[in-house]
């Protein structure tokens, strides 16, 4: 039996040294596939830059829409209240028309 050595080879040793490096790979893909595909990554951040854009134009135009409301509404302040203005409006609300007015019906055909 003393003829008779054991083998060793190396293989423990190869597959020690390779599972640092592949799990370094897998760390680096997992960050860069999240900084990229992820809740808060790349083309998330490009959706909610498109997001921004859409909401701030529709910010603008209520800003518009608000400052004419605010114009129309001053008319209507006690310190300067404008008549025609008034009676239009009270008209339009209540659906009254005074025995002067004129009416006109159109045929919608």
């Amino acid at each position: 039996m003393r003829g008779y050595t054991l083998i060793r080879t190396k293989e423990r040793f190869r597959l020690r040294h390779g599972i640092l490096p592949i799990l370094v790979i897998g760390g680096i893909y997992y960050f860069a596939d999240h900084a990229v595909y992820g809740p808060h990554g790349f083309f998330a951040m490009i959706e909610l830059r498109k997001q921004t854009t859409v909401l701030e134009t529709q910010a603008a135009e209520v800003r518009e829409m608000r400052e004419r409301l605010d114009h129309q509404v001053s008319f209507l302040r006690p310190e300067s209240v404008d008549p025609d203005l008034l009676d239009e409006r009270v008209r339009a609300s209540l659906g009254y028309v005074s025995p002067n007015d004129m009416k006109i019906y159109l045929n919608d055909k």
